[in-house]
């Protein structure tokens, strides 16, 4: 949370009556506690219309982004809220800790309340659980986008010469029985590509790889596209190295949670998409739509071309 949010906060909690900010701080946590259990657009929605929340609405995509928001300002607020009275038995535990009172002493109460104290705790045992398996991911996804700058620098290098050239030199060692500079290029992207998504990261570079991925086969041998898919991948490794490097400097201690937490969102939100490249992608369309044929692998139809394709329809 940035410093002038918190400053924000500060001023509305010191102008605002205990009843109105208990009110607040009541809906925030029943939001937190929604967004968490919202699983589709259509809950999302739903819920974001019932409490009161219309700026949320269509944002599903960014569940834990907004989640670690609503949580962050209510932490925030516990953080600079009043102390509470203790309750008599607060009191007496508080006596016997500090030896004002024998430690083999018991409480004795004349009611039978039960008070339970600040909402959200499991929530957030729950979130940081799912927190830390994102940040750990993230290591492991920037570990092995690092190791593909070779293969990036070779499809650099294969889009420099003529798609329906021969391939010669090392590239003919490289590729046994290709017969093209396409065809080769072509090959290190179908297995490349796979390794540069993140699933369910709802990063703004993810959701736009994953477009520029099903766009593939429409794209396929125009040197125009060549180029702008290269920068997009060339990209989309740096933020994921990136993300890498930020969770390694919090596990170093050189980077506090909420550091690296706000640094984790600034690259998520960046944009690897080209004015060029998705222009591109609007000319030719999307195969994306078409049916899987039975018995075929997904994930290589989402890379052939309309010939290939064909031969299973």
């Amino acid at each position: 949370m940035s410093a002038e949010h918190q400053l924000k906060l500060k001023e509305y909690a010191a102008t605002t009556s205990a009843a109105q900010l208990a009110a607040d701080r009541d809906k925030l946590r029943r939001g937190m506690q929604a967004v968490w259990d919202a699983q589709s657009d259509q809950d999302w929605d739903a819920s974001a219309d019932a409490l009161g929340y219309p700026d949320l609405k269509g944002k599903f995509s960014q569940k834990r982004a907004i989640l670690r928001s609503l949580m962050d300002q209510d932490e925030f607020l516990d953080s600079i809220a009043p102390p509470v009275p203790l309750s008599p038995q607060g009191k007496f535990e508080s006596d016997k800790s500090k030896g004002f009172v024998p430690p083999d002493a018991v409480y004795q109460s004349g009611g039978n309340t039960t008070v339970t104290v600040g909402g959200g705790s499991d929530l957030r045992k729950e979130l940081s659980k799912e927190e830390g398996k994102q940040w750990a991911s993230a290591m492991d996804a920037g570990s092995r986008a690092g190791a593909l700058s070779q293969d990036l620098e070779m499809m650099t290098e294969l889009s420099a010469v003529a798609p329906q050239g021969p391939v010669v030199g090392r590239f003919a060692e490289a590729f046994p029985g290709v017969n093209s500079a396409a065809d080769a290029f072509n090959s290190v992207v179908k297995r490349v590509a796979p390794t540069l998504r993140e699933p369910g990261s709802g990063s703004t570079s993810d959701i736009e790889y994953d477009g520029m991925l099903k766009s593939l086969p429409a794209l396929r041998n125009k040197p125009e596209a060549n180029a702008a898919i290269i920068g997009m991948m060339q990209a989309k490794q740096q933020i994921m190295v990136e993300k890498a490097a930020a969770v390694a400097a919090f596990q170093q201690g050189e980077a506090s949670e909420q550091q690296t937490r706000q640094r984790l969102q600034e690259l998520n939100s960046q944009s690897i998409m080209t004015p060029q490249l998705r222009a591109l992608i609007g000319a030719t369309g999307s195969q994306s739509d078409e049916a899987v044929p039975e018995g075929v692998d997904p994930s290589d139809w989402e890379y052939m071309n309309p010939e290939e394709r064909a031969l299973f329809q």
